[in-house]
């Protein structure tokens, strides 16, 4: 396997735990705090991954444009 498609298998990767995050209906994730209380990190979640795609579109083009 090639660096690129490395890549491209985390972005894929990321890609589908978006569209999970944001097609499952009543989808949150709960972040537990001390104390036993919760705090919902759903919209961070989803931010992270989108951030992640990026990056790693980014990179892709980059190590293409070089000719790795």
């Amino acid at each position: 396997m090639s660096v690129i498609e490395l890549f491209e298998q985390r972005r894929q990767e990321c890609e589908q735990r978006l569209q999970y995050a944001e097609t499952q209906p009543g989808f949150k994730l709960l972040q537990v705090t001390h104390g036993d209380g919760q705090i919902d990190v759903t919209e961070e979640h989803k931010r992270r991954l989108r951030r992640a795609i990026d990056i790693y579109q980014l990179t892709i083009e980059l190590l293409k444009r070089k000719g790795v």
